[in-house]
C-alpha cells in the first residue's frame, strides 16, 4: 500500500500574491507627505507614515489626511539618546552665534534636552527621558488613530546605541524600524527579526531597486519591498518623477503585488506563522483570512477555521 503524500503547501498574500509592496516615511512632513500621496495614489500603493507628533492638525483632520495608510511611533522630539559610556561636553548657556562650538550640546528650554550646533533640530537626552517621549507620541497616537498606530515603532536617526532602551522599546512594540538600506540583500524575504527590519530603498535608488525587486524569481517565500525615508527627500532631490515613474511601473498590479501598510503585512505574517500544517490537517487560529496554495490549487483559511487534507 502507497503511503500518502502530503500536500505541498505555500502560503500566499491577498490575491494569492507572494510579493508585498510598502513604504515607511519618516516624520509627519505634512506638505510633502500630501504631495507624496497624491502621486501615490491612482496607482494604489499604500505604505505607512511615522509620526513624531500630532499637534498640526484636529484628530478628524488627520484621520481623513493619513486615511488607508498606516501609522507608527517615531517618538516625540525625534531625539537621540546618550551613549552610554561616551564623553559629552554641556554648555552651561543656550546656544547663540558668538558662543556656537560643534563640540558641545547646549541647554534648550526643557533641562532634560540638549541640543547639537549646527543640528538645532538634533536633540539629545538621557535614556528616561527619550523613553518618557516615545510613551508621550504613544499616547498620542493612540488617541487619534487606535490601537493600530501603536505597535510599530522607527528610530528616530535610525538604531541608536543603547542596547538598554533598546529592550525597553522592545517590550512595548512589536516591531523596530531602524535606518539603513538593504538592497535586495536578504532575496527581499520578510524580516526574521521584527526588532531589528529596515527598508529596501530610498529616493536616489528606487527605480532600480524596483526592476530588481520585479524580476526577482518566486521561490515559493512570501517577500516585501519597502522604501523609505522622507518625502521631503523627494523634494530636494527633485526625484518626485522618479516616485511617479515607480507607481507606474509597479501600480495597479493586483495580479503581482498587494500594497499594504507595513503594519497590515506584519499582522498578516504573524497570522501566517501561527497557522499549523500536519499530515492530514491545516488550522488556522487567527482571526486572519490565510491565502493559500495546497499543491496549486488556491485555497482561503477563514479564521478560526481547520481544512482537512
Amino acid at each position: 500500500m502507497k503511503s500518502k503524500m502530503k500536500k505541498k503547501t505555500i502560503f500566499c498574500y491577498k490575491g494569492f500574491v507572494m510579493k508585498a509592496i510598502s513604504f515607511s516615511i519618516d516624520d509627519g512632513n505634512l506638505p510633502m507627505d500630501e504631495k507624496l500621496m497624491q502621486i501615490l495614489r491612482p496607482y494604489g500603493i499604500r505604505g505607512t507614515f511615522n509620526l513624531t507628533n500630532t499637534e498640526k492638525l484636529s484628530p478628524e483632520q488627520y484621520r481623513a489626511f493619513y486615511a488607508g495608510h498606516g501609522i507608527a511611533n517615531h517618538c516625540k522630539g525625534h531625539p537621540m539618546v546618550f551613549v552610554p559610556g561616551k564623553e559629552y561636553k554641556f554648555s552651561p548657556e543656550a546656544l547663540t552665534e558668538e558662543n556656537a562650538d560643534e563640540s558641545l550640546l547646549y541647554p534648550t528650554a526643557d533641562p532634560r534636552v540638549f541640543h547639537m550646533y549646527p543640528y538645532r533640530w538634533r536633540t539629545y537626552t538621557d535614556r528616561e527621558t527619550y523613553y518618557a517621549f516615545s510613551e508621550e507620541s504613544r499616547e498620542a497616537l493612540l488617541s487619534v488613530f487606535g490601537e493600530s498606530a501603536v505597535k510599530d515603532f522607527v528610530w528616530p536617526h535610525g538604531q541608536q546605541a543603547d542596547p538598554a532602551l533598546h529592550e525597553m522599546l522592545k517590550k512595548r512594540y512589536r516591531s523596530i524600524r531602524k535606518t539603513g538600506s538593504l538592497l535586495d540583500t536578504t532575496g527581499f524575504s520578510l524580516p526574521t527579526d521584527l526588532h531589528a527590519w529596515t527598508y529596501n530603498a530610498v529616493h536616489d535608488n528606487l527605480l532600480s531597486a524596483a526592476a530588481l525587486y520585479e524580476a526577482y524569481p518566486d521561490d515559493g517565500e512570501l517577500k516585501l519591498f519597502c522604501f523609505g525615508v522622507h518625502s521631503v527627500d523627494y523634494e530636494k532631490s527633485g526625484r518626485w518623477e522618479d516616485l511617479r515613474l515607480f507607481g507606474e511601473r509597479m501600480g495597479n498590479r493586483p495580479e503581482k503585488y498587494w500594497y499594504a501598510p507595513i503594519g497590515e503585512i506584519f499582522d498578516y505574517k504573524e497570522a501566517v506563522e501561527a497557522v499549523t500544517v500536519s499530515e492530514d490537517r491545516i488550522e488556522n487560529p487567527t482571526d486572519t483570512e490565510i491565502y493559500m496554495l495546497l499543491d496549486g490549487e488556491r485555497i482561503t483559511l477563514m479564521p478560526h477555521s481547520a481544512l482537512r487534507i
